[in-house]
């Protein structure tokens, strides 16, 4: 948008003001659409991940799978059949996907005469 504004015939000063941008942040996306004509931003230079896209779908189909398996349990079996070292925290991150471990539901606790009243039914 402060592309269009200095387009529209506003300064570079005046566009980053009116958006509360940096004057250097509103030249260098000026210059990026000269040079690409496209508004998209570059690629984030931060740290590599550890994994691929292939080691991110086996973790997915093993969450998925059996959904009672912790994050260590996950970590385990990716370095045992992909041997690939990871953290737990590397598993945890694809709670993006909505994948969490479950707990097995567990019944109310049972009283004595409970219990043997079931044994004689059995």
């Amino acid at each position: 948008r402060a592309v269009a504004l200095v387009h529209a015939g506003f300064s570079i000063r005046e566009a980053a003001d009116f958006f509360g941008f940096a004057r250097s942040s509103v030249h260098r996306a000026i210059v990026r659409f000269r040079e690409t004509a496209e508004f998209r931003r570059k690629r984030g230079s931060g740290r590599r991940r550890c994994t691929n896209a292939r080691d991110n779908r086996y973790i997915m189909m093993l969450s998925l799978r059996n959904g009672h398996m912790t994050a260590v349990e996950i970590r385990n079996r990716l370095h045992r059949v992909r041997e690939v070292n990871v953290s737990e925290r590397t598993v945890r991150r694809l709670n993006e996907a909505n994948l969490l471990a479950r707990r097995p539901a567990t019944g109310p606790e049972l009283l004595r005469t409970q219990r043997v009243a079931r044994l004689n039914f059995a």
